[in-house]
């Protein structure tokens, strides 16, 4: 199999293409989306990506990303794969990617779980969240700590630096649990928190930025505008000052030099059978 180093402009350019096709299938469809975290930043402030990033966020309300979820693997182009933990046994997140067949993406902590690891977007269902603090607190470090269990029965040297010492105890306990054991109790709290917790805090909570930053009001989310991103439009939350403030501070200035880095370590584009979905 030949690797081939792809430069930061190219992986981008990839996630950009992924991102159109996902914004096809969604205005076929009627299906609402919305560009978030550090895509829409990069279009606010940069009108396109950020220029050190090297992913791309969407976000949808849980209705439309559960149709979205059963269209997407018809409707998607042959070139694409769409994951999650329904369509991929050890995938371990709680979003959905679409990712590029025949590519990787580099990431180097999931390189030793037998999964598909194309170039990809990550695609966040918009979840209710409890009103209360300590119960919006505990939905997330479920999802964290199940997410981790999971990442850690998908490659065995797998390990996460924990500050606390019952946080150590917990991770240790979970990975006891069968996988479909923490698949079902991880997305049973999602689904239940969903239906009894009112729909006037949302959140995302697989999300990397964690409690409180992905946390919204839905009224940020009640209206849609378009924004520009690398030359097209693609739909944002109204209220994406507010959101962006709430992500970030003050957005408009840039963090230091050294801090000016994407999340994955380096870009790779390998091509063969091995991540070839049919």
């Amino acid at each position: 199999m030949s690797i081939t180093k792809i430069s930061l402009k190219e992986m981008q350019q990839q996630e950009f293409e992924i991102l159109c096709e996902l914004d096809r299938i969604c205005t076929a469809y009627k299906i609402t989306y919305y560009l978030t975290a550090g895509t829409l930043l990069g279009a606010i402030r940069h009108k396109g990506f950020i220029p050190w990033d090297d992913d791309i966020d969407v976000a949808m309300p849980l209705k439309d990303y559960r149709k979205f979820t059963q269209i997407c693997q018809r409707e998607l182009a042959t070139d694409y794969f769409f994951q999650d933990w329904k369509t991929e046994k050890n995938y371990p997140f709680h979003f959905a990617k679409i990712r590029k067949n025949g590519t990787n993406d580099g990431v180097t902590f999931l390189q030793k779980i037998e999964m598909h690891h194309g170039i990809s977007i990550d695609i966040f269902p918009l979840e209710a969240c409890p009103k209360r603090d300590w119960f919006a607190k505990l939905l997330f470090k479920i999802t964290e700590f199940s997410t981790y269990a999971l990442l850690k029965k998908g490659d065995k040297t797998f390990s996460h630096c924990f500050q606390k010492k019952y946080e150590r105890i917990i991770f240790r306990l979970l990975q006891w649990v069968p996988k479909k054991g923490l698949l079902f109790f991880r997305e049973g709290v999602c689904r239940i928190v969903s239906i009894f917790c009112s729909n006037q805090r949302l959140c995302t909570s697989g999300g990397g930025h964690g409690y409180p930053y992905e946390t919204y009001k839905a009224e940020w989310f009640s209206k849609t505008v378009f924004v520009t991103f690398e030359n097209r439009t693609f739909p944002a939350p109204k209220e994406w000052d507010a959101l962006l403030s709430h992500m970030y501070g003050d957005y408009q200035i840039l963090p230091p030099k050294e801090k000016r880095r994407g999340h994955i370590e380096e870009h790779f584009d390998k091509i063969g059978k091995e991540n070839k979905k049919k």
